[in-house]
């Protein structure tokens, strides 16, 4: 049971990742160091769900400790070099896993190998999930798809609801799975300029399963069909987690209400200074809305742009670069 909640909790893990040697731009918390693979997980879950740099560093000196290579010791390494974005190591830590009949490990692999802007590596990936899980894999696809810029047949998109609406009846999928395709369809609605089922998917997810993920993806479109007070209804002012901080600056922004908010932009420009002053970018991608639209600083944007691009290759770092790129 373990294993199989494992894999799905790693594969809906939209592959946005804690600062590590850094701070949360909230209260972060102490954790004692977990002592089993079942406190591990606990302790993911809890993550996903606040977002608590914490969770991470106490995850991490268990693994400092701890040398098993079991099938739930290396889903977990996985997880942890994902949350780390050293997505190769966590493709390599993959590698005995898929050999097994378990569909969910080629799903992740075909997931990392996308951010990575392996597409082909990742299709090929997706084509193994279709073997076993057809609607998986089908959904594999077409996120490939979307994420590569392309527009996704409205009839693929609506064959794949009808599948997730009959499996929905029948029960035959796990509530995380139910939220990563709602997630896919959102993100296929979104690129065909279907703005209103983008949202419904998109929010279906998030209710489904309300992880920090799920929520940041809610808010972003939410934002860019100019809905910020909805974002301000949907992420709690007490928010740490460092890509929902930085998407309600932009939603205080947008609603015209900033200048009430300066303590915190203050509080997150110190704290982004300390890590790119000590070469910490794993929140890059934040660091580069907060310094194109929060607190304007066009330099520091385009080269966190340039440096989050060596990191992660999906569709909104690309977007990022280009905008980057057309500043003077």
């Amino acid at each position: 049971m373990l294993f199989h909640r494992l894999y799905v909790a790693l594969v809906v893990i939209w592959v946005w990742a804690a600062q590590v040697h850094g701070h949360t731009l909230a209260h972060e918390q102490s954790h004692p160091t977990p002592t089993t693979l079942e406190e591990v997980e606990a302790r993911l879950l809890e993550y996903r769900a606040t977002g608590d740099d914490g969770i991470i560093r106490s995850i991490d000196e268990f693994f400092a400790g701890q040398v098993a290579s079991t099938p739930e010791a290396l889903l977990l390494r996985a997880w942890h070099a994902q949350a780390m974005h050293r997505f190769a190591r966590a493709i390599e830590v993959l590698e005995p896993l898929l050999s097994s009949d378990h569909a969910h490990p080629w799903l992740l692999t075909a997931n990392l190998q996308r951010v990575m802007g392996h597409h082909s590596r990742s299709h090929e990936a997706c084509r193994r999930v279709a073997a076993t899980r057809p609607l998986l894999g089908r959904a594999c696809i077409l996120l490939n798809a979307s994420q590569q810029g392309d527009s996704v047949a409205v009839i693929e998109l609506q064959k794949l609801e009808a599948l997730l609406v009959m499996m929905q009846s029948q029960r035959g999928l796990g509530t995380e799975d139910q939220a990563w395709l709602a997630s896919v369809l959102a993100d296929g609605y979104w690129g065909n300029d279907d703005l209103e089922q983008a949202l419904k998917w998109s929010s279906r997810a998030f209710m489904l399963n309300p992880t920090v993920v799920h929520e940041a993806a809610y808010a972003e479109r939410l934002l860019e069909v100019h809905a910020p007070l909805a974002v301000l209804d949907l992420i709690d002012a007490e928010a740490q987690a460092p890509a929902l901080v930085v998407l309600r600056l932009r939603a205080l922004q947008q609603a015209g209400r900033l200048k009430h908010a300066q303590a915190m932009v203050a509080r997150v420009d110190r704290q982004f200074r300390h890590d790119i002053e000590h070469e910490d970018y794993l929140h890059a991608r934040e660091m580069v809305w907060f310094y194109l639209d929060i607190l304007p600083r066009p330099e520091i944007a385009k080269r966190l742009a340039a440096q989050n691009w060596l990191l992660q290759k999906e569709l909104e770092d690309r977007r990022l670069l280009n905008r980057v790129q057309a500043l003077r």
